[in-house]
């Protein structure tokens, strides 16, 4: 996340938009976090994050996507491949844990 220089110190800039994509399936679940900056026409990926898929897993994904979204951005959406039932637990997880906005 981009961070500005303001008075009271270093500030993370909101982001106009941040996406979470997650690549599911039936052992591991990989995610990326995109997001775009109001004043920059570019749009930013983080690295690929793989966690298991059980209940550590989920808490760890929900904890990364808390630590890697900035909790003002107003425009965030989840995208998940929903292979078979795999993707189920993980978005009660997301949804449960407010990572999601």
């Amino acid at each position: 996340m981009k961070k500005k220089k303001g008075k009271s110190g270093t500030k993370r800039i909101v982001p106009q938009k941040e996406v979470i994509g997650i690549d599911v399936s039936s052992k591991s679940h990989s995610v990326r976090i995109g997001f775009k900056l109001p004043e920059d026409d570019k749009i930013h990926i983080g690295e690929e994050k793989t966690f298991t898929n059980d209940d550590d897993g989920h808490k760890a994904l929900c904890a990364h996507v808390a630590k890697f979204t900035h909790p003002d951005c107003v425009n965030r959406i989840c995208v998940m491949e929903a292979t078979g039932i795999y993707h189920e637990e993980l978005a009660y997880h997301l949804h449960q844990s407010g990572s999601l906005g």
